[in-house]
């Protein structure tokens, strides 16, 4: 049995000294030419989210039996490619057992409003530059401003009730769940009313571009957009138009459409847009990054991958 990880970082030691138990282990840097030079003998792959799975790499694995990768998404593995192959993928996607403890994205979704209001980034690299100019960076309160979670899932869940804990009005759209606790509305008026959405659905065929031009041009003047789910729900462009006109006073992104792309983070609209706006805050995909969930999730993934073993 051989077993390649490319992100061993995001592995706790105790977990791969429980795949050691199973064979031979080889870490690797997230790096394509890497893979490509381990994955034939290799009968698993683990991943994280800095390298795309991708044809190439599926057809020269041979060997290949089971893609694992710690996260609930799994736009970063060519799916219909793995299939054809006979390639099982194990990932944490409906795995709420777990997935129900793990609170980073939610929290980070919460800083990133907090970020955004208070002109956290401007103003730390303004004490770095030794100077101390307090009336520049008057922000606001998350306070008694209304949340529209856009998708009511495990994350909107946990990001309304720490919205409700700042003392926000919570209002909620979801194609499916429907809440008695929260105000649930139409996407309409979610957009309509709200002065931050934040997104929370996952990526599909049906939810690309599901923010875009008609949703933006709803929004009240001035009002905010988080995004931590995955890049291509929101249309780049469409934001962009929203912040230059002033419609959008702020967002805040995790998550960018050209993650796991020639030219990645240097081609990318939005990074080019903040590196002279002050509006536009952007994180790289940390939101899930918390020592504490990383080594849960490896762990459960670990075992889940032995069980999925043993089946074969």
């Amino acid at each position: 049995m051989h077993i390649v990880i490319t992100e061993p970082d995001i592995y706790s030691t105790k977990s791969i000294e429980k795949l050691r138990d199973l064979g031979e282990v080889t870490l690797l840097h997230p790096s394509k030419k890497e893979v490509l030079q381990h994955i034939e003998s290799a009968n698993v792959l683990l991943i994280g989210l800095q390298l795309f799975v991708d044809e190439e790499i599926i057809e020269k694995g041979k060997k290949l039996k089971i893609i694992g990768t710690s996260t609930t998404g799994t736009d970063h593995i060519d799916i219909k490619k793995a299939e054809q192959q006979n390639i099982s993928i194990v990932s944490l996607k409906g795995d709420l057992q777990i997935l129900e403890q793990i609170d980073a994205t939610a929290e980070h979704t919460i800083a990133l409003m907090l970020a955004l209001f208070r002109k956290l980034p401007d103003a730390y690299a303004s004490v770095k530059e030794y100077r101390w100019e307090r009336k520049l960076f008057v922000g606001h309160e998350l306070k008694n401003k209304t949340l529209g979670i856009l998708g009511f899932g495990r994350l909107g869940k946990k990001v309304a009730a720490l919205g409700k804990a700042f003392g926000m009005k919570v209002m909620v759209h979801d194609k499916k769940q429907v809440t008695k606790e929260y105000s649930s509305v139409s996407k309409n008026e979610l957009f309509q009313t709200a002065d931050i959405v934040s997104v929370h659905v996952s990526l599909e065929d049906d939810t690309v571009h599901l923010v875009s031009t008609k949703e933006f041009s709803l929004m009240k003047r001035g009002s905010w957009l988080i995004n931590t789910s995955r890049g291509k729900i929101v249309d780049d462009d469409a934001l962009l138009d929203a912040l230059n006109s002033g419609k959008l006073a702020g967002a805040a992104v995790d998550v960018l459409s050209t993650e796991n792309t020639p030219g990645h983070p240097k081609n990318n609209k939005l990074i080019a847009y903040a590196r002279s706006h002050n509006n536009l805050i952007i994180t790289p995909h940390i939101g899930g990054s918390t020592f504490e969930s990383l080594d849960l999730t490896s762990s459960y993934l670990v075992e889940k991958i032995k069980k999925h073993l043993h089946q074969q």
